[in-house]
């Protein structure tokens, strides 16, 4: 019934990660491992190789550094997917906000998270972030889980020709694709999912943050809650100077052209509005 797709950078998956989805999923499925341990593809090439090879309904493709609270929780994803048909992703953590500056996708006033983080790498800090009690509707995802069915692949697909680099921006350019489409992309309250990483920002990120935003420039921002424009500008703005700090940490000012301009046209944009 679910198709388990994971790229990993592991040639064998860990056993105890095998364990926990087969302990909690509560039903038929499949795990389909993508072995990228020679960084033969990037996240885009291996989905869409998982995709190909999967057999059922319903995908789910999920990092290879999770662990379920939620039992039977493969149960609750074909059963939201059954009684929702126009829901075309379903994840444990988004946003309801994508700006037009590039920058992150979380805007922590409207995230809507249902997960655990642990932050191995940094002494285990374990943080639980819930803010929902019912499905909420997203624009954006967190790529560590995200569940879909066959359907949308009808019109959407992993864009492995704008992206020739690494591992991020899969999840966002995804959700944009899946909302075009008329589909609902969807954060649900009941399944609880530990991260054991607090992801990466690096030069491969920044890169891919640039074609994302030159790619759907014309549709942002995007936005599935009134928020007036003077609070608008004030996110715009947060997100320039936030970019701004990632291009002089990593020395990636060959980015710098493309964000002030953006930013310039947004800004100017709110300017002329208040006029």
């Amino acid at each position: 019934m679910l198709s388990i797709i994971i790229c990993s950078r592991l040639h064998i998956l860990p056993p105890e990660f095998i364990k926990n989805i087969e302990k909690t999923i509560g039903i038929e499925h499949e795990i389909i491992h993508v072995d990228n341990s020679t960084n033969k593809y990037t996240i885009f090439e291996a989905y869409k190789i998982g995709l190909s090879m999967s057999k059922y309904t319903f995908q789910c493709f999920m990092h290879d550094d999770l662990i379920f609270h939620t039992n039977n929780w493969g149960r609750k994803v074909v059963d939201y997917f059954e009684e929702n048909e126009n829901w075309g992703i379903i994840a444990c953590a988004g946003c309801k906000i994508l700006r037009k500056t590039h920058n992150l996708w979380s805007i922590p006033e409207y995230n809507a998270f249902n997960i655990i983080q642990t932050d191995l790498k940094h002494g285990n800090k374990q943080k639980v972030w819930q803010n929902i009690n019912k499905p909420e509707k997203v624009i954006a995802v967190d790529g560590m889980w995200i569940c879909s069915r066959k359907e949308v692949f009808k019109t959407v697909e992993f864009d492995t020709t704008s992206y020739t680099r690494a591992f991020h921006f899969y999840d966002l350019d995804f959700s944009m694709q899946v909302f075009q489409a008329g589909f609902d992309v969807v954060i649900v309250p009941d399944i609880l999912i530990e991260h054991l990483s607090m992801g990466s920002f690096e030069k491969e990120w920044l890169t891919n943050n640039k074609i994302f935003f030159r790619k759907w420039k014309k549709l942002l921002p995007i936005k599935l809650i009134d928020v007036n424009n003077k609070k608008m500008q004030k996110l715009e703005w947060k997100a320039f100077i936030t970019m701004l700090r990632y291009i002089k940490e990593y020395k990636a000012y060959y980015l710098l052209f493309d964000l002030i301009i953006t930013t310039l046209s947004v800004q100017f944009g709110f300017f002329f509005r208040k006029k």
